[in-house]
């Protein structure tokens, strides 16, 4: 048992060790990577509103995503994504929501729907990001689980062939006699 456990702290403190770095110097880069994509779009997105305007309101919700994805890049978390279900229960701010979506789903104009989508697409990818240290203590435990299946059915098919009782008078078979 003590071997087991000795393994299990091993698997913890190198996960740890992958959280570490990844914490420190993976994301933080890859979210400069995105927030440089993010001032891009809404430059591109400035330019569009120079060149040929569209709606003032679409122009200026979507200004105000990219500032806010900019602002508050690296504290975008899935827990941050429950306290806005709990804030969209009051009605200004779902008032406020419905304002923004319904003057960018009103805008037609390709450059701006092409921007619109850009910036979605890299607000996932900043939740992703964000949530990236997390998943590192996921998947060891998602892996662990679906494994405990199959080790659950190969330590019952091993105390089945064992089980000399069951083994000589029901299935006629020998069983492992290593035991």
């Amino acid at each position: 048992m003590i071997d087991a456990l000795s393994w299990v702290i091993f698997a913890m403190l190198v996960i740890a060790g992958f959280q570490y770095v990844y914490e420190s110097a993976v994301a933080p880069s890859i979210r400069i990577y995105l927030r440089y994509r993010v001032f891009s779009a809404r430059d591109a997105l400035r330019c569009q509103q120079f060149d040929s305007p569209v709606n003032e309101d679409a122009f200026e919700a979507l200004q105000y995503h990219c500032n806010a994805m900019i602002s508050c890049m690296s504290e975008l978390h899935f827990s941050d994504l429950a306290r806005v279900r709990t804030k969209m229960k009051d009605p200004e701010a779902q008032e406020l929501v419905a304002r923004m979506r319904k003057a960018i789903a009103e805008c037609h104009d390709p450059a701006f729907t092409q921007i619109h989508k850009e910036t979605c697409r890299i607000s996932l990818a900043v939740l992703a990001t964000n949530t990236g240290g997390l998943l590192i203590w996921i998947v060891p435990v998602v892996f662990a689980i679906g494994s405990l299946r199959r080790i659950s059915r190969l330590a019952q098919a091993y105390l089945s062939l064992n089980n000399r009782e069951n083994s000589s008078t029901r299935f006629h078979g020998r069983g492992l006699q290593a035991c």
